[in-house]
Protein backbone atom coordinates (compact mmCIF):
# COMPACT_ATOMS: atom_id res chain seq x y z
CA UNK A 1 0.00 0.00 0.00
CA UNK A 2 1.47 3.27 -1.14
CA UNK A 3 0.16 6.98 -0.62
CA UNK A 4 1.28 10.26 -1.21
CA UNK A 5 0.62 12.88 1.51
CA UNK A 6 0.80 16.42 0.16
CA UNK A 7 3.10 16.92 -2.67
CA UNK A 8 6.37 16.11 -0.79
CA UNK A 9 6.09 12.96 1.11
CA UNK A 10 5.12 9.93 -0.13
CA UNK A 11 4.10 6.68 2.51
CA UNK A 12 4.73 2.98 1.96
CA UNK A 13 3.38 -0.36 3.68
CA UNK A 14 4.37 -3.05 2.58
CA UNK A 15 4.57 -6.87 4.31
CA UNK A 16 5.73 -10.01 2.91
CA UNK A 17 7.00 -13.43 4.21
CA UNK A 18 7.81 -16.67 3.21
CA UNK A 19 8.48 -20.42 4.81
CA UNK A 20 9.99 -22.88 3.55
CA UNK A 21 10.48 -26.31 4.97
CA UNK A 22 12.01 -29.72 3.73
CA UNK A 23 11.66 -33.22 5.42
CA UNK A 24 13.19 -36.54 4.66
CA UNK A 25 11.66 -39.64 6.58
CA UNK A 26 13.85 -42.43 6.46
CA UNK A 27 12.74 -45.93 7.43
CA UNK A 28 13.18 -47.94 10.30
CA UNK A 29 15.81 -50.72 9.54
CA UNK A 30 18.92 -52.28 10.59
CA UNK A 31 20.85 -49.37 11.51
CA UNK A 32 19.56 -47.32 14.55
CA UNK A 33 21.91 -44.23 13.19
CA UNK A 34 20.27 -44.20 10.33
CA UNK A 35 16.48 -43.33 10.44
CA UNK A 36 14.19 -41.06 11.61
CA UNK A 37 13.08 -37.59 10.26
CA UNK A 38 15.72 -35.30 8.52
CA UNK A 39 13.88 -31.64 9.18
CA UNK A 40 14.74 -28.21 7.55
CA UNK A 41 12.29 -25.13 8.24
CA UNK A 42 13.22 -21.66 7.62
CA UNK A 43 10.53 -19.26 8.22
CA UNK A 44 10.33 -15.40 8.01
CA UNK A 45 7.61 -12.47 8.11
CA UNK A 46 8.50 -8.31 7.61
CA UNK A 47 6.28 -5.95 7.88
CA UNK A 48 8.11 -2.68 6.24
CA UNK A 49 7.66 1.21 6.30
CA UNK A 50 8.91 3.66 4.31
CA UNK A 51 8.57 6.95 4.30
CA UNK A 52 10.15 9.18 1.11
CA UNK A 53 10.41 12.93 1.80
CA UNK A 54 11.33 15.97 -0.64
CA UNK A 55 13.28 18.21 2.06
CA UNK A 56 13.77 20.44 -0.85
CA UNK A 57 14.53 20.57 -4.50
CA UNK A 58 17.80 19.01 -3.79
CA UNK A 59 17.30 17.09 -0.51
CA UNK A 60 16.05 13.86 -0.55
CA UNK A 61 15.04 11.51 2.02
CA UNK A 62 14.48 7.91 2.99
CA UNK A 63 13.64 6.33 6.09
CA UNK A 64 12.61 2.63 6.03
CA UNK A 65 11.77 0.56 9.60
CA UNK A 66 10.73 -3.18 9.55
CA UNK A 67 9.97 -5.61 11.95
CA UNK A 68 10.78 -9.38 11.50
CA UNK A 69 9.81 -12.66 13.10
CA UNK A 70 12.26 -15.23 11.73
CA UNK A 71 12.86 -19.09 12.95
CA UNK A 72 15.27 -21.34 11.84
CA UNK A 73 15.43 -24.89 12.44
CA UNK A 74 17.29 -28.47 11.59
CA UNK A 75 16.58 -31.56 12.90
CA UNK A 76 17.88 -35.12 12.56
CA UNK A 77 15.32 -37.49 13.90
CA UNK A 78 16.58 -37.52 17.80
CA UNK A 79 20.13 -37.29 17.49
CA UNK A 80 20.15 -33.76 16.72
CA UNK A 81 17.78 -30.82 16.94
CA UNK A 82 19.11 -27.26 16.29
CA UNK A 83 16.62 -23.82 16.38
CA UNK A 84 17.30 -20.19 16.03
CA UNK A 85 13.97 -17.76 16.59
CA UNK A 86 13.97 -14.48 17.17
CA UNK A 87 12.36 -10.98 16.13
CA UNK A 88 14.77 -8.88 13.44
CA UNK A 89 14.54 -4.85 14.01
CA UNK A 90 15.14 -3.46 11.36
CA UNK A 91 15.98 0.84 10.38
CA UNK A 92 17.70 2.94 7.69
CA UNK A 93 17.87 6.44 7.12
CA UNK A 94 19.09 8.26 3.99
CA UNK A 95 19.72 11.74 2.87
CA UNK A 96 20.51 12.85 -0.99
CA UNK A 97 22.07 16.18 -1.41
CA UNK A 98 22.35 17.43 -5.35
CA UNK A 99 25.34 20.36 -4.49
CA UNK A 100 25.69 20.37 -8.25
CA UNK A 101 24.65 19.14 -11.38
CA UNK A 102 27.44 16.86 -11.52
CA UNK A 103 27.99 16.08 -7.95
CA UNK A 104 25.92 14.54 -5.26
CA UNK A 105 26.33 13.58 -1.37
CA UNK A 106 24.79 10.81 -0.02
CA UNK A 107 24.48 10.23 3.99
CA UNK A 108 22.27 7.25 5.71
CA UNK A 109 22.63 5.36 9.33
CA UNK A 110 21.73 1.75 9.68
CA UNK A 111 20.24 -0.22 12.24
CA UNK A 112 19.68 -4.03 12.33
CA UNK A 113 18.73 -5.60 15.64
CA UNK A 114 17.88 -9.08 16.75
CA UNK A 115 17.31 -10.71 19.48
CA UNK A 116 16.70 -14.50 19.67
CA UNK A 117 17.05 -17.48 21.27
CA UNK A 118 19.42 -20.39 20.23
CA UNK A 119 18.61 -24.01 21.46
CA UNK A 120 20.87 -26.93 20.49
CA UNK A 121 20.34 -30.78 21.22
CA UNK A 122 22.24 -33.22 19.88
CA UNK A 123 25.65 -34.79 20.62
CA UNK A 124 28.73 -33.19 22.64
CA UNK A 125 31.85 -31.60 20.58
CA UNK A 126 34.82 -33.95 20.57
CA UNK A 127 37.69 -32.51 21.02
CA UNK A 128 40.61 -32.62 19.12
CA UNK A 129 42.63 -34.76 21.65
CA UNK A 130 40.45 -37.01 21.71
CA UNK A 131 41.76 -40.41 20.59
CA UNK A 132 39.04 -42.68 18.53
CA UNK A 133 36.20 -42.42 16.53
CA UNK A 134 32.66 -42.32 18.47
CA UNK A 135 29.73 -42.97 17.22
CA UNK A 136 26.52 -40.41 18.23
CA UNK A 137 23.81 -41.97 20.19
CA UNK A 138 20.86 -40.22 21.61
CA UNK A 139 21.53 -41.53 25.36
CA UNK A 140 24.63 -39.34 25.02
CA UNK A 141 23.36 -36.12 24.00
CA UNK A 142 23.17 -32.89 25.27
CA UNK A 143 21.40 -29.53 25.80
CA UNK A 144 22.59 -25.90 25.61
CA UNK A 145 20.77 -22.80 24.42
CA UNK A 146 21.09 -19.30 25.18
CA UNK A 147 19.67 -15.80 24.75
CA UNK A 148 21.02 -13.38 22.67
CA UNK A 149 20.53 -9.95 21.52
CA UNK A 150 23.07 -8.67 18.17
CA UNK A 151 23.11 -5.02 17.50
CA UNK A 152 24.58 -3.94 14.05
CA UNK A 153 24.36 -0.03 13.98
CA UNK A 154 26.00 1.72 11.02
CA UNK A 155 26.82 5.12 9.26
CA UNK A 156 28.03 5.64 5.87
CA UNK A 157 29.17 8.69 3.45
CA UNK A 158 29.13 8.50 -0.31
CA UNK A 159 29.77 11.31 -3.24
CA UNK A 160 28.45 10.67 -6.59
CA UNK A 161 30.64 12.61 -8.90
CA UNK A 162 29.23 12.31 -12.49
CA UNK A 163 31.38 13.96 -15.42
CA UNK A 164 30.28 12.07 -18.21
CA UNK A 165 31.45 9.66 -19.51
CA UNK A 166 33.79 9.39 -16.44
CA UNK A 167 31.68 8.92 -12.86
CA UNK A 168 33.54 8.62 -9.61
CA UNK A 169 32.30 7.27 -6.26
CA UNK A 170 34.51 8.32 -3.01
CA UNK A 171 32.40 6.47 -0.19
CA UNK A 172 33.24 5.10 3.84
CA UNK A 173 31.24 3.32 5.94
CA UNK A 174 31.76 2.03 9.33
CA UNK A 175 29.89 -0.91 11.21
CA UNK A 176 29.56 -2.02 14.62
CA UNK A 177 29.10 -5.79 15.56
CA UNK A 178 27.95 -6.19 19.25
CA UNK A 179 28.55 -9.74 19.27
CA UNK A 180 32.16 -9.45 18.60
CA UNK A 181 32.11 -5.46 20.14
CA UNK A 182 34.38 -4.56 17.01
CA UNK A 183 33.78 -2.03 14.69
CA UNK A 184 34.59 -2.49 10.90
Amino acid sequence: VAANVGERDKLRLMAFGSRDSFALVLPDGENPYVQGNLDLVSEFHRVQFTWSRKISDSVDQDVNLAISPTHFGVGLGNLFKFDLTGTQFLGRAEWRARLSPRVRLIGGLDYQQFPGTFSYVGPRPVAESEQGMRTPSADQNIQSGYDFNTIYPGFYLESDMNFDPLRIVISTRSDYYSDTQEWS
